[in-house]
């Protein structure tokens, strides 16, 4: 789910394809390409258009289109064939697709390529191969994108789509990596929280004992992250210091949200979303929702927004106790 000038733009990856739904009332605007399967859990923005995956899923075959769509009435503005295109078997796997300053960079889920499109006309760019299967979100930071697979993560130029540099770590990479300043942020399944470089250097790890599956949070020189034990931290961008540690029940696998006030948000598995302190990490206040979160909320003006169990959402404000 993302959220573009107060209108949420929910994926239903099992049940059809983007529902636009007014953020201020909660009504629903448009749902775009019902007929087909979307198969991108967090669509990209750019350009007034939204990107994501089509999956039309036939007798003999499945197809696999890259398409947009106008992002206030869901008209398709173009649609691609994605070649090649995921087994049948996959189709409940979900493309991954990231927008940046012109270009939409698009990774159909487990396969080694990654390609550059034109955001405004969907006309190829470039086409690079990884040597391993490409499971994270691209991520862009300093003229590069970052892709990562497995215990491999590579980084590609923006421009020319060539190979910069790639890198091993320790256990396989279960986050999207997160990018500020010069560096991007990435945990592992052995629990290890990485800083690499633009240049391709690891600055430091730090082992947090248990899988971290959520991407990384920064603000203020401070970065947020969670992890499969239950345990929410800050730590410093600059070391990897740890400032506080606040644990709850069940696995933290949704991406903490940061509010300019600070305030962090986050919600495990045990049904609850957490409002703690930033500077201290005490908590503000919790509201149980009753359902596992698995999906990142998204904080615009005075509400929170998130999904859990997929198909449902719920509406949070700030201030609620």
């Amino acid at each position: 789910m993302i959220v573009i000038n107060n209108i949420l733009y929910v994926s239903k990856p099992d049940s059809g394809g983007i529902t636009a739904i007014n953020g201020l009332n909660g009504s629903t605007l448009f749902s775009a390409y019902v007929n087909g399967v979307s198969g991108t859990s967090y669509p990209a923005y750019g350009e007034g258009l939204i990107f994501a995956e089509n999956y039309e899923v036939g007798f003999f075959r499945t197809t696999v289109d890259l398409v947009a769509d106008n992002a206030y009435n869901g008209g398709q503005v173009w649609s691609i064939s994605i070649t090649p295109a995921p087994a049948e078997s996959a189709y409940y796997s979900y493309g991954l697709v990231t927008y940046y300053d012109g270009y939409v960079f698009e990774v159909p889920y487990q396969l080694n390529q990654i390609t550059s499109y034109v955001a405004g006309t969907g006309s190829t760019d470039w086409t690079d191969h990884t040597n391993f299967s490409i499971t994270t979100i691209p991520t862009v930071g300093d003229g590069l994108v970052v892709v990562a697979g497995g215990n491999k993560v590579s980084a590609i130029n923006i421009s020319s789509g060539i190979t910069q540099w790639s890198l091993n770590i320790t256990g396989n990479i279960t986050s999207t990596p997160s990018y500020s300043s010069g560096t991007f942020f990435l945990g592992t399944s052995s629990g290890y929280l990485y800083a690499i470089s633009v240049a391709g250097t690891v600055l430091w790890k730090v082992n947090l004992g248990f899988p971290i599956e959520d991407t990384a949070s920064l603000a203020n020189g401070f970065i947020y992250v969670g992890t499969d034990g239950g345990n929410i931290y800050e730590l410093t961008q600059s070391r990897g210091n740890i400032m506080w540690t606040y644990s709850v029940q069940g696995a933290v696998i949704a991406s903490p949200v940061v509010s300019s006030n600070g305030i962090v948000y986050v919600g495990s598995t045990n049904g609850i979303i957490y409002a703690l302190n930033a500077t201290n990490g005490k908590p503000v206040w919790e509201k149980n929702l009753g359902a596992s979160i698995t999906a990142n909320p998204v904080l615009v003006n005075v509400a929170l927004f998130g999904t859990y169990l997929r198909l449902n959402s719920f509406l949070v404000s700030p201030t609620s106790r």
